[in-house]
């Protein structure tokens, strides 16, 4: 691992970075786990016998290896071929959940798996439900609480009139299931984007996702609905907007009676073209105000939202020069400054963004450097955001 540090010429500069690899096979994993500390997983096919490997490791707040938490999964003695679209989140003060898909030879399916901060193995590799013959699982969303978390994934139907469904699962600390997987959003006209996903702190969660236009085609509405840990539905469907080009990234903010929901996505403007659009709802998935316009975004991409205990937001979402864009907002939603590039070289796979500590955001994302990929983790200052 490569490690540098960058004064910083400005609020948008980084003042830490680390490259973790050149060899990697998936988008990266992003949690934090608070003290500055965060962890990311990828995963990697090993040559010559091509084993593949999910991989995780442990940076401190300086962006240095603290401790290398290495294998989540390891495809030897098992019937997974490939491991791809990793996620991570922190569960509590000490346990870290990893989500990905693994595809099998009866289909594809989530796995998961529990860690300790500390490396150790919580729960054996488990599977979010059991393989379902004729329909394939795309890539997952997870969200950790204090005592539990939730994984948020759509299937899809094989064969020419393909149907979309969400699904969405909870479970404990330790990886037991709290709920049965549950049917989020019946199979429709609608685009297998990773769905949004919020978990509370008692671990009631949130869903997004994207449905497409009646006539099939652009992906034109977001909706989302809230569940209790148990799996009871505690609202009904809800509209967060129309137009839209793509996906949705959500959080949560506040704490306790305050507790609430933001939403991230990239929807049309009446004036031509798309912004990035931010909204907060209440716990009820009730409108905090209106939807705020904060940021051009000129390409389809899949954004991400972080929300730090000040309620301040940190936005990444993908642009088309190509870059990965970032904007720190108040906790009013205004900006405190104009987006800046987190990406340096061109990036090929989704970024992700967490806030490890007070003041710093931490992005990961992969860039095509000197005709390789590369892994890399910026820290960014949100000193010039003040709450």
């Amino acid at each position: 691992m490569v490690v540098g540090f960058v004064a910083p010429l400005a609020a948008a500069e980084p003042v830490a970075e680390a490259f973790l690899t050149d060899t990697l096979d998936s988008a990266p994993a992003l949690a934090a786990i608070g003290g500055g500390q965060v962890v990311v997983a990828w995963s990697v096919t090993i040559a010559p016998t091509a084993r593949t490997v999910l991989t995780s490791q442990r940076l401190d707040a300086d962006l240095t290896e603290n401790l290398n938490l290495r294998t989540v999964a390891d495809d030897i003695g098992m019937p997974e071929s490939f491991f791809h679209c990793p996620v991570a989140a922190a569960v509590g003060a000490d346990r870290v959940a990893f989500a990905w898909i693994v595809t099998t030879r009866a289909g594809w399916r989530v796995a998961y798996r529990v860690k300790t901060t500390s490396g150790d193995f919580v729960s054996p590799i488990r599977y979010t439900e059991p393989v379902m013959r004729g329909q394939d699982a795309h890539c997952p969303r997870i969200g950790g609480g204090a005592n539990s978390f939730a994984i948020a994934w759509p299937t899809e139907t094989r064969g020419r009139r393909a149907k979309v469904s969400f699904r969405a699962r909870s479970f404990n600390a330790s990886g037991a299931p709290l709920s049965e997987p549950l049917e989020v959003a019946p199979a429709s006209a609608a685009i297998a984007l990773p769905p949004g996903l919020a978990v509370e702190r008692r671990g009631h969660f949130t869903v997004a996702w994207t449905v497409l236009s009646p006539s099939g085609q652009a992906p034109t509405r977001l909706l989302m609905r809230r569940f209790l840990r148990t799996g009871r539905a505690a609202s009904g469907v809800v509209e967060i907007a129309r137009n839209t080009n793509g996906s949705a990234a959500l959080a949560t903010f506040g704490s306790g009676e305050t507790e609430g929901i933001e939403a991230v996505w990239a929807g049309a403007r009446t004036t031509g073209g798309s912004g990035v659009q931010v909204q907060r709802f209440d716990r009820q998935l009730r409108p905090l105000g209106e939807s705020r316009d904060v940021a051009t975004a000129d390409s389809f991409g899949i954004p991400d939202v972080a929300v730090d205990a000040r309620g301040r937001s940190v936005v990444l979402w993908e642009s088309a020069q190509p870059q990965t864009m970032g904007l720190f907002l108040d906790d009013d939603l205004n900006p405190c400054e104009p987006a800046f590039v987190v990406s340096r070289d061109r990036p090929v796979s989704l970024a992700k963004v967490a806030l490890p500590g007070e003041d710093s955001a931490v992005f990961t994302v992969v860039e095509l450097a000197d005709e390789a990929l590369r892994l890399a983790v910026r820290k960014f200052s949100l000193a010039a955001c003040p709450p």
